[in-house]
């Protein structure tokens, strides 16, 4: 648990994927107040994707690695 004044300091995390959602998470449930995440497009999960192909679902992380549920 961090104590004192550092309690108030200001945080930014740079990125909303799943490591910046989980640093932010973690610091606010350590008693941190002033989080913030920066994320530079229109949505948070970082280069995980999801979508459909026909009647199947696929996540997809990076370009590399893609898993699909028909």
């Amino acid at each position: 648990m961090a104590s004192g004044r550092g309690l108030d300091s200001r945080i930014v995390i740079v990125g909303s994927g799943v490591s910046g959602v989980a640093a932010a998470q973690r610091l606010v449930g350590r008693g941190f107040r002033n989080v913030r995440i920066l994320e530079a497009t229109a949505r948070s999960g970082g280069r995980i994707r999801t979508s459909t192909f026909g009647t199947c679902v696929c996540v997809c992380v990076c370009v590399c690695v893609c898993v699909c549920v028909c």
